[in-house]
């Protein structure tokens, strides 16, 4: 998830740093595509927006659950609208659960699976913290942070999968991971 999550926001950042910006607006698991040679495709442009500096308020398309609170409100948008989109895809896609339903309100991804990376639950929370203020400021910035939480190693042993990060390991008899999307 976290290779996944940093190529998304490497496809965010280029729409964001595109003259005018480009805001997407509408990130999800049903708009990735995962092809068969591994690459991530970004599908569906209809809500995309052209960006600029004092952007007025308005109505925005976007994906209860997926969209933030300023966007569902018609308040005004940026990247960090993005960024939250972005948070909610990787925690549908590490916990297998929709943020739409109502039993993930305040919870964090460790409280579906213990096994998951502190880390990507530190990363997780601020891109989607309510006050777009406290969120990350840009899509690099999302990047760097899920560039830093490094690669978890995936090993079978004895119908156990055993996985190493920053010098933690664990045990687990089911691996809650990435699945294709199309």
């Amino acid at each position: 998830c976290i290779e996944w999550g940093i190529r998304l926001a490497d496809v965010l950042a280029y729409l964001h740093a595109l003259e005018p910006p480009v805001l997407y607006l509408d990130m999800k698991p049903a708009n990735v595509i995962l092809r068969r040679d591994g690459t991530l495709k970004l599908i569906d442009f209809g809500a995309a927006i052209s960006a600029w500096t004092g952007q007025e308020s308005g109505q925005y398309m976007g994906t209860p659950g997926y969209a933030p609170l300023e966007q569902v409100q018609c308040d005004s948008v940026d990247v960090r609208t993005d960024i939250y989109a972005l948070g909610t895809t990787l925690y549908h896609l590490v916990t297998g659960v929709s943020p739409a339903l109502q039993v993930c309100q305040n919870r964090s991804i460790r409280e579906w699976d213990i096994t998951l990376s502190c880390d990507l639950e530190e990363v997780i929370e601020k891109a989607t913290k309510r006050d777009r203020r406290e969120r990350y400021h840009t899509m690099q910035e999302m990047e760097e942070a899920l560039k830093g939480i490094g690669e978890i190693q995936w090993h079978k042993q004895k119908n156990f999968i055993i996985g190493y990060e920053k010098n933690i390991i664990y045990t687990e008899k089911k691996m809650v991971g990435l699945y294709p999307y199309g």
